[in-house]
Formats: C-alpha cells, structure tokens, sequence
C-alpha cells in the first residue's frame, strides 16, 4: 500500500513540477525550448509511464490478493 501511495505521490508531484516549468515558459516545444528541456520533459514523461505501468500491477496482485488467489 506505501508503494502504492508513494507512485501516485510521484506522478501528482511531477505534473505540479511541469505546471510550475510552463508557468515560468519553458516547453516541450517551441521558441522557448530547448534540446535539454524537451529531453527533460520527455524522460519525466517516460518515467510516468514506466510507474502507471508498475501502479496498475500492483493494483492487480492486491486484487488477486483480496480475492485469496495467493496461498
């Protein structure tokens, strides 16, 4: 449940780290962009995905768990 609650933490955290990038004008794209804010972006966005990858197994194995699949 701490992993869990810690993933869901981290994805909320990094979309508030982009706001407060945006707000200050810095984009993925753009005149105001460059080679290392786009890869910054784009490795936060990778990571994201790599954790809601890691959520929805967790989420699965709890299911299985609750259900008494495992011995």
């Amino acid at each position: 449940m701490i992993t869990l609650v810690l993933g869901v933490s981290f994805i909320f955290l990094q979309f508030n780290g982009f706001s407060q990038m945006i707000a200050q004008g810095y984009y993925f794209t753009g005149p105001t962009s460059s080679i290392t804010l786009s890869y910054i972006f784009l490795i936060a966005v990778v990571h994201i995905l790599h954790v809601v990858a890691g959520l929805i197994s967790l989420l699965v194995v709890l299911y299985n768990q609750i259900k008494g699949k495992y011995s």
